[in-house]
């Protein structure tokens, strides 16, 4: 459902019921990061930040989940009240 390039292009991220992390110099198996009990859905948008430290990603219900990309532990999430049931549909 969402793929996403790391900054250093070492790193795809991908998800759908969940989020992998794949190596591009070994595309063995993926590492799967913590889904937080409130994304609900597949995620349907992934998104690095600039420096490529941070990972968000956007469920169903337009919960934000954010992954510091350090050691892959979710730092926080946010639930777009505002969106009411329009889907958030980009994420940068």
């Amino acid at each position: 459902m969402a793929v996403a390039f790391a900054p250093s292009g070492q790193t795809i991220a991908t998800g759908s019921d969940t989020v992998r992390l794949w190596q591009v110099n070994d595309p063995g198996l993926p590492r799967v990061l913590d889904r937080p009990q409130t994304l609900k859905g597949a995620i349907t948008r992934l998104a690095y930040s600039a420096d490529g430290q941070v990972l968000a990603g956007v469920g169903a219900n337009n919960v934000i989940a954010l992954w510091d990309m350090s050691d892959g532990h979710l730092n926080a999430e946010l639930s777009c009240q505002a969106c009411g049931s329009s889907p958030i549909v980009s994420l940068a």
